[in-house]
């Protein structure tokens, strides 16, 4: 049952956040003297996103964590549906595909995933000692430290930008993300879990909650920083396929998730995996082309913006 809640919760939450990002670019295309801030749409937006977040961070206590990689693409689908019943964008054919791919491979990998009970904050606080979870943090901690290091250089120089911040730039925003979803899943499991006073009262709820945070700045920052240099339809690809992956690998070796699950799961979940990241992919660069890719503009780079705190132009 506590499975089933937390697809309900993450396809609502998915739901609202599509339906927050809309509201809120369609705030942009409101004739009005006020800030885009103030204005209702936005405003509206805003309220979805945080009904979003509130209900996203209630089903982390209720799903493993690889579980929630197939859920990275459909908020991408959702934006495709609302963009058109709300914006009035049209729709092609290769849409339909590609949403119908990305549909494919989260049943594929959801109905891949094992039925064990959630974690609590001791045993993920346990897991972190794990040879797994100490490899996965090392590699995402120092390896990208080193690289933010070298795209912040990149950055402040200025110039056309090389490949380093096209790829590099989303590459770390989206293992910054699961990072993000593995703190949040242990803030989940001590606000949710039982023995929720005691957990609350103990130094690794702060600990995880300023994860969070930490690993929350560090998507933003690196995600801006692409957009910034470069066109969304090269951005956004890098950065959802990174996201997922990123998540799922996070899970296995911080949340132990799918570890023991015969072979034949752990091939149908990584055929899931790649299914969803080739629809993403199909998704994101529709509307390519050098020139757009070269202005950093189309539909994709107003929209975009949002998603990480920028207003679309």
């Amino acid at each position: 049952m506590s499975a089933g809640l937390g697809i309900f919760l993450q396809l609502s939450g998915c739901v609202l956040t599509s339906g927050g990002y809309i509201l809120q670019k369609k705030a942009h295309l409101v004739e009005s003297p006020k800030p885009y801030y103030l204005r209702l749409p936005w405003l509206c937006g805003f309220l979805c996103l945080c009904v979003a977040a509130g209900l996203n961070l209630w089903s982390y206590s209720m799903l493993p964590q690889v579980a929630l990689a197939s859920f990275g693409a459909a908020t991408l689908v959702f934006n495709l549906l609302f963009s058109r019943a709300v914006l009035g964008e049209p729709l092609t054919r290769l849409d339909g595909v590609a949403t119908l791919i990305v549909g494919a491979g989260t049943v594929t990998a959801l109905s891949a995933v094992g039925s064990s009970p959630p974690p609590t904050l001791g045993d993920l606080v346990a897991r972190l000692s794990a040879p797994s979870a100490v490899a996965y943090l090392a590699t995402a901690l120092g390896g990208g430290a080193a690289a933010a290091v070298l795209v912040e250089r990149a950055a402040a120089r200025g110039g056309a930008p090389g490949p380093l911040l096209l790829t590099a730039s989303p590459l770390l925003g989206g293992v910054a993300h699961s990072l993000v979803a593995f703190s949040a899943k242990g803030v989940s499991a001590a606000l949710f879990g039982g023995g929720a006073a005691a957990a609350l009262a103990g130094g690794a709820f702060w600990a995880f909650l300023l994860a969070v945070a930490a690993a929350l700045g560090a998507q933003l920052r690196y995600l801006n920083v692409g957009l910034a240099v470069g066109g969304a339809t090269v951005i956004v690809p890098i950065f959802q396929s990174s996201v997922i992956i990123a998540t799922a690998v996070a899970g296995v070796c911080l949340s132990g998730d799918m570890v023991g699950e015969p072979a034949a799961q752990q091939t149908q979940f990584a055929a899931g995996l790649l299914a969803i990241v080739g629809g993403v992919a199909s998704l994101a660069w529709k509307k390519g082309g050098a020139e757009k890719l070269a202005a950093g503009r189309g539909p994709e780079a107003d929209l975009l913006p949002l998603v990480a705190g920028g207003e679309g132009a």
